[in-house]
């Protein structure tokens, strides 16, 4: 059973300067030292830097926690994830998911980049893996409706976040 959906859209250009300007003490406040690793290897670091930071967006959306109230960043390690991975929740996000369903929450992300490389996107969903919900079709439906018009440019993102078509 799906049980919340996540959307973000991040810009690049803020989280380069972020990086650039505050460095290391900046990446220890959102990134664990394992999604650290992983963006250091990246090519570009800010774009992969971006990717986790919307893909942490997406995910604290579905949980329906956002931010404060014990929920915080490094509660939820995602990582740049190109293709859909798990999620794993520490501290207060995995608390929360406890008492929504013991043991049996599962949140997945992934995320893109638009057509400019300008924008990172990215998708959680969180379900309940005893019901045995095939998430291949909801990724798939998410990306045909979503995903490709904004990477084609038929889907275009104005300067403060908004889309048309």
């Amino acid at each position: 059973m799906l049980l919340g959906v996540g959307l973000d859209l991040c810009r690049i250009a803020p989280i380069r300067r972020s990086v650039s300007r505050l460095g290391k003490p900046w990446l220890d406040e959102i990134f664990t030292e394992v999604e650290q690793a992983e963006l250091v290897g990246s090519p570009d670091l800010a774009v992969s830097a971006a990717r986790g930071f919307a893909a942490k967006e997406a995910s604290a959306k579905a949980l329906s926690t956002g931010f404060g109230d014990g929920v915080h960043w490094l509660d939820f390690e995602t990582g740049p994830a190109e293709t859909a991975r798990p999620v794993r929740l520490h501290g207060g996000a995995r608390d929360h998911a406890r008492a929504l369903l013991p043991a049996k929450i599962l949140i997945e992300c992934q995320t893109w980049l638009s057509r400019d490389c300008g924008w990172a996107v990215a998708v959680a969903l969180m379900s309940d893996r005893s019901s045995g919900l095939d998430q291949t079709i909801i990724w798939s439906t998410i990306s045909e409706a979503v995903i490709k018009p904004l990477s084609s440019g038929l889907l275009r993102l104005n300067g403060i976040g908004r889309c048309y078509a």
